[in-house]
């Protein structure tokens, strides 16, 4: 194919393109997000790359300037964010992590939606997955991000099965219900809760169906 097409088409290692500034296919695939005003779907990326492998459309989405909208995907050029709206969120982010804990990005993104309703719709993120990548690209130096939670900078951000279990592995005695009210927080699900406690015979065992207690607590 070079041989014969090499006046009509630029060849590269593994692909073929019309493009002579198309270096790499990853920076074809990060500058055709580039060109959309609005987030481009993966199968988008699909049909106009015929052939991309999901390897190569992981990598190239991966760049820090390219936002996940989950299977859509925005570039940061293409923000609507007034420098006066990017202080807005900065000092509502300020506020809500100032207790130093972690917060879910769904409370996060309905306390901003209370306070600045369109900050989010004009740049088509209608769920707390896209409004949490655009609040990580704008303050990732300012704030610590891992998804879904948000906190201070130098706040031990765990996975919640890992909070829920130092949380209740810190104290002598604690209540079911408190567990329920730690998952329905933390969008953390449990499927059996007897088996959950069962789980915690090391150290626990249920004084009735209401509480688990700690064993040395009863010696």
């Amino acid at each position: 194919m070079r041989e014969f097409c090499s006046d009509k088409y630029y060849f590269r290692r593994d692909y073929i393109s019309k493009d002579a500034e198309a270096t790499s296919l990853y920076a074809s695939v990060v500058n055709f997000i580039k060109k959309s005003k609005y987030p481009v779907q993966k199968q988008q990326i699909k049909n106009t790359f015929p052939g991309i492998t999901e390897i190569v459309i992981n990598l190239s989405v991966s760049d820090p300037e390219v936002l996940n909208y989950f299977g859509a995907y925005l570039h940061s050029s293409r923000l609507v964010i007034s420098s006066k709206e990017q202080w807005d969120l900065r000092h509502i982010l300020i506020e809500i992590v100032s207790d130093h804990k972690a917060h879910h990005g769904t409370e996060v993104y309905e306390t901003i939606q209370r306070q600045m309703p369109t900050v989010f719709s004009q740049n088509s993120a209608m769920y707390s997955f896209s409004a949490f990548s655009i609040l990580e690209y704008l303050f990732r130096d300012t704030f610590q991000f891992s998804r879904p939670y948000i906190a201070e900078l130098g706040v031990e951000i765990g996975r919640p099965g890992e909070r829920l279990h130092d949380l209740i592995y810190s104290g002598d005695e604690f209540a079911i219900s408190d567990i329920k009210e730690f998952c329905k927080e933390h969008r953390f699900q449990i499927q059996s809760l007897l088996d959950y406690g069962n789980a915690c015979n090391d150290r626990f065992f249920w004084r009735d169906k209401y509480t688990i207690v700690s064993i040395e607590q009863c010696q």
